[in-house]
């Protein structure tokens, strides 16, 4: 199990975070900075979180722990065992889903999919799945 301070990190604002994001997407959804610094790791990192986060063993289960809470624990399980707080929960309202983005060390975001630790760039991520139109973005 990783532990905290495991994971090689860098420390940036909300307001260089909110620069990652690029223009295209930042007019139609609503974003929600909880902090003023974040912590971030590489891709490696997240994916190794994800796939500890994905070992506690929950099954989708239809509107008791589907996609928005698969992507609750993404985001509260990183901040909770690493302390890094560069995921972003997301509530699609055009596709209808849940799911993270995350900010990574170099500057880049990625879509992550909890339920599969799959991960996309913005501009490869299905758009059916993730749209990133009219979302409630929570870093």
């Amino acid at each position: 199990m990783i532990q905290a301070g495991q994971l090689p990190t860098t420390v940036v604002s909300k307001c260089t975070l909110y620069n990652w994001i690029p223009w295209r997407f930042r007019i139609p959804n609503y974003y929600c900075f909880a902090d003023n610094k974040y912590w971030l790791t590489n891709l490696d990192g997240y994916l190794r979180i994800c796939r500890e986060a994905k070992r506690l063993d929950r099954n989708y289960t239809i509107d008791k722990f589907d996609c928005d809470d698969f992507s609750a624990v993404m985001y509260c399980y990183s901040r909770y065992k690493y302390e890094i707080n560069g995921v972003a929960r997301v509530m699609d309202f055009v596709s209808r889903h849940s799911y993270n983005l995350i900010a990574t060390s170099d500057g880049k975001i990625y879509v992550l999919e909890p339920q599969t630790c799959e991960v996309y760039t913005l501009s490869s991520r299905p758009k059916r799945f993730y749209s990133l139109m009219f979302a409630l973005i929570i870093w």
